[in-house]
């Protein structure tokens, strides 16, 4: 059985390794010195104190992804941390847990998500374009860590709800289907 729900304290230890895993894994992606960045049991803590939440995906019990939308301002939230563990990939759970965080947003007011996804990540791009985030620029961020100098080619995407139901509503008309 598959189920999308808040994280709970009760959570968090297999979150934080699930998300030290998935960074791991993705060397081209992010920052590898974790020990740099707060716990992740503390951002998310942080996150639910200042109006945002984490939810995590969980198969037979077991958490297979998370994600977040942290609070930017009264009507602007960005998604973040959104991870599913390597072996669980494809099976469109990222989809579903993406779903889930805008019907969060939505529901706590806000009116428009961003994120940003480093280039390397080809499918959480597509995944991010199927649910109708627009690209709105292109960085290269740049850090030295211990003397070493790292870039990461950075997308970032927004998406305004407004908007975003008028374009599934195009589409669904075109289609002429009932549903979305």
């Amino acid at each position: 059985m598959v189920e999308v729900k808040v994280l709970r304290e009760e959570n968090l230890a297999a979150a934080e390794r699930l998300y030290e895993a998935s960074v791991r894994d993705n060397p081209q992606g992010f920052i590898q010195q974790l020990y740099l960045f707060p716990n992740i049991k503390t951002f998310i803590r942080q996150t639910e104190r200042n109006g945002g939440m984490f939810a995590g995906v969980f198969e037979n019990g077991q958490i297979v992804g998370m994600g977040g939308i942290v609070r930017k301002s009264d009507k602007e939230a960005e998604v973040c941390k959104l991870h599913v563990r390597k072996e669980f990939k494809g099976r469109s759970y990222g989809e579903k847990l993406l779903n889930y965080l805008e019907r969060m947003a939505r529901l706590k007011g806000f009116e428009k998500l961003r994120l940003h996804v480093t280039t390397s990540q080809r499918p959480a791009i597509n995944l991010y374009r199927k649910s109708a985030f627009l690209p709105t620029g292109n960085e290269v961020y740049m850090t030295e860590i211990e003397g070493k100098i790292y870039e990461y080619d950075t997308l970032y995407m927004e998406k305004l709800f407004d908007i975003a139901f008028r374009l599934l509503q195009k589409e669904k008309n075109e289609r002429g289907k009932d549903e979305f």
